[in-house]
């Protein structure tokens, strides 16, 4: 059709210029025309582009926003609010695949010589947080931020005081910005649908949190609200002055086939005291639980200086090292315990146990990362301020230091009574992927505490997971044993 077009333009200008010759177009009051080539593209064929469109829905028919769609030569888009895409891709054989945390989408093969419309994709469960800006990134979108004082109180993001680089939201009272007026503040998600194929849902956030006066009717709240912002279901109401980041967990099985939005929420009465909750790593993880622990011994009931049987390694040499205890365990018998008990005298220190050779499949869906810890701390009070530790005068230790693999990009400048927990995530020949947990040790009082993280970015690939316990060496030591750690794999 092509050459055809071409063959049609060329004899129209030789039959122009032929007449213009004998006068046809030759009369001087008529300015001549200038004839200049013109090329047609086609639309298809060899070397020509077309476009796909389509929805990804998930089993219940709910449009599934934010899923990234690919082909196999690099072309890219992403769902809108309403599931639908649209992608320009090559003629020919194609692979269109689509991504989404918490879900598991089998790609689209198709041999593309046209446009094409309705090349939908199904969305089914894996396991994963479905949650948009889980960090609270400032210009990432995901959350709405509102206020009842907007001339007096506002909420946001914030960069001052934040658990994952480089902000977190807030609600409450902002400390020396604010006015201390009776309000109601708050932060919700986007909404999501529980897709019915999931068995099992949760939230999962880490919150800061400020109460300055006690007796005041100040309080700090985590919501499920409808699509209208009305209060489906309270999850926790506190007046709480924690000063450090501590998770929060809630199972929300109950709410699988429903959409709601994740609320954050601080109520102020005005009077001379505050109340102030900043959150970050927020998560709502969907699974459809088929999966298969990587991890060997997560229970740590298998007491053996062999990693290979043990699934545990410990380098030395290290000042306090690691051991299997029965001074504490979630289930069973054993945990491991890092850092130092109270019992031992307190010496500046890294204890760290790491497990290798933790394969995530590429052909599962998603990996979740679950454990328990149990904390004895007796270096006084967690100190206010960020996660990001300010420069102080003490010396500057880099972690993890034992164990020989690559150094994270983290160095602490520790400042007195501030021991500390980490969790660093390595691929196999030993290099730095991830930091997971780098938190300031608290007495949990003999409490477990659960922690969970989605792990469904490194798929394809083989890691190691480093716990660690860093003690200063001031102030009174700190220990953390840890048992029931799962690395779940999904189909």
């Amino acid at each position: 059709m092509k050459k055809l077009v071409r063959i049609l333009i060329f004899s129209f200008l030789i039959c122009s210029i032929f007449l213009s010759s004998f006068g046809v177009l030759a009369d001087p009051d008529i300015p001549r025309p200038v004839y200049l080539p013109l090329m047609v593209q086609g639309g298809g064929g060899n070397g020509g582009t077309f476009t796909v469109s389509g929805t990804v829905k998930d089993v219940d028919q709910f449009p599934v926003a934010n899923v990234t769609i690919t082909d196999v030569n690099g072309a890219v888009a992403v769902t809108d609010i309403d599931g639908k895409y649209s992608i320009k891709v090559k003629a020919g054989a194609n692979t269109l695949n689509a991504v989404r945390s918490g879900y598991d989408i089998a790609p689209q093969n198709l041999n593309v010589t046209s446009n094409l419309t309705a090349v939908n994709f199904t969305a089914q469960v894996g396991c994963g947080s479905i949650v948009v800006n889980e960090n609270l990134t400032v210009g990432m979108g995901g959350w709405d931020f509102l206020t009842d004082q907007p001339d007096h109180v506002i909420a946001g993001t914030d960069t001052g005081v934040f658990r994952s680089d480089p902000s977190s939201g807030r609600v409450g009272i902002n400390p020396g910005v604010d006015d201390n007026v009776a309000s109601t503040t708050r932060a919700r998600s986007k909404l999501y649908h529980i897709p019915s194929d999931a068995d099992a849902v949760f939230l999962g956030l880490w919150v800061y949190q400020l109460y300055t006066v006690a007796g005041e009717f100040d309080r700090q709240y985590v919501d499920l609200v409808d699509s209208d912002g009305d209060i489906i279901r309270n999850l926790y109401a506190a007046y709480e002055n924690t000063a450090a980041w501590t998770y929060l967990e809630f199972p929300l099985d109950d709410f699988i086939g429903d959409s709601v939005k994740i609320q954050i929420r601080a109520l102020n009465s005005g009077g001379t005291g505050y109340a102030t909750m900043y959150f970050d790593d927020v998560s709502l993880i969907i699974c459809n639980t088929h999966c298969d622990d990587q991890i060997v011994n997560g229970g740590f009931e298998i007491q053996d200086p062999d990693p290979n049987i043990s699934g545990w390694l410990y380098m030395p040499p290290q000042t306090n090292t690691p051991v299997y205890t029965t001074a504490y365990a979630h289930t069973g018998t054993y945990s491991m315990r890092t850092g130092i008990p109270t019992a031992d005298p307190d010496m500046e220190s890294s204890s760290e146990v790491f497990q290798r050779n933790i394969d995530l499949p590429s052909d599962q869906s998603g990996a979740m990362l679950t454990f328990w810890l149990n904390t004895t701390r007796t270096d006084g009070v967690v100190p206010p301020g960020p996660i990001a530790p300010s420069v102080g005068s003490g010396p500057t230790v880099r972690v993890p230091s034992a164990i020989g693999l690559g150094s994270p990009p983290r160095v602490v400048n520790a400042t007195p009574e501030e021991d500390w927990f980490y969790l660093y995530v390595y691929d196999d020949e030993g290099d730095y992927l991830d930091r997971l947990m780098w938190e300031k040790t608290i007495d949990s009082k003999n409490t477990w505490l659960r922690y969970r993280f989605d792990l469904s970015d490194f798929m394809g690939q083989k890691i190691q997971l480093l716990f660690g316990t860093y003690n200063d060496g001031r102030g009174g030591p700190s220990a953390v044993y840890i048992d029931d750690v799962v690395l779940g794999t999904c189909d």
